[in-house]
């Protein structure tokens, strides 16, 4: 899928600089447009309690600083996109997060946010926008960790494989990012068992015909999770495609155990189809 528009989350958080850093870069290598969405209601707003009369209800004052802030980051983001010669736009909104994000991400080929928090039990339930954002948007979604060092090149990247439709989006949804890597490696992980489904060397041959050259590696490990943050860390990867699974079609926001962990955990950016 080539890729064309990106948007980026802006929030009121302290991550915002390095995905903005990351969009506008990936936007210059692909000759693609930059959406920069700024929500100016507080990231601990829930849509149940404020829905999209969130910047009244949660505090006046705090959105009024926030558009404030909003003004300052909107002249940085022109300035970095006139300077990178990269299309792009600042749009402003108040409400919750996961439903604005949701509805502009139906014209845009990737979303661009933030690994959760999670430092406290609380966080898992307050701060899961990324995990629920996967579900939602129908668009392949890129989530950098918090504590990565941004770099602005992917040169590096390990499929998660497993024979299921939200492996199989993922890779589709990264040729892009695939076809511009010098390394790509595919994971197999399995327990004393053979791996269920499509055999990995038809992946490899899919994605020959691409003009991808793809490495298969397979790991035996009893935590499919463990083995892929571990591969990763191994084999100095720059990211890490996979596929996420919905355990909860009621709620559609809870992720599969492998996934969930995975994003909890990874030092380094994902990019997630479901």
């Amino acid at each position: 899928m080539a890729l064309k528009t990106i948007l980026v989350h802006v929030a009121d958080d302290d991550q915002y600089k390095k995905r903005l850093k990351v969009a506008i870069a990936l936007a210059r290598r692909n000759k693609a447009h930059v959406t920069a969405l700024h929500v100016t209601s507080s990231t601990d707003a829930r849509a149940a309690v404020i829905g999209r009369a969130a910047s009244a209800r949660f505090s006046e004052a705090a959105v009024e600083d926030a558009r404030k802030k909003a003004e300052e980051m909107k002249a940085d983001f022109n300035a970095a996109c006139v300077a990178k010669k990269v299309s792009h736009r600042w749009v402003v909104e108040d409400g919750d997060h996961l439903e604005l994000l949701e509805e502009h991400a139906r014209v845009a080929d990737l979303v661009i946010v933030s690994q959760s928090k999670n430092r406290y039990l609380e966080d898992f339930f307050r701060h899961q926008l990324p995990e629920q954002i996967v579900v939602k948007s129908g668009c392949p979604v890129l989530i950098i960790p918090r504590k990565w060092r941004v770099k602005t090149t992917i040169s590096s990247i390990l499929i998660a494989w497993k024979s299921d439709r939200e492996a199989v989006r993922s890779v589709r949804d990264s040729l892009e990012f695939l076809k511009k890597a010098k390394r790509v490696q595919a994971l197999t992980v399995s327990h004393g068992e053979e791996l269920d489904g499509l055999p990995v060397d038809q992946l490899i041959m899919y994605l020959a015909r691409h003009g991808v050259d793809v490495e298969h590696i397979h790991e035996d490990h009893s935590d499919v999770s463990e083995a892929i943050i571990e591969t990763s860390i191994k084999e100095d990867h720059d990211m890490v495609v996979m596929g996420g699974f919905g355990q909860s079609r009621i709620k559609e926001m809870v992720l599969g155990s492998v996934t969930n962990t995975v994003l909890r955990k990874m030092k380094l950016p994902v990019l997630i189809s479901y």
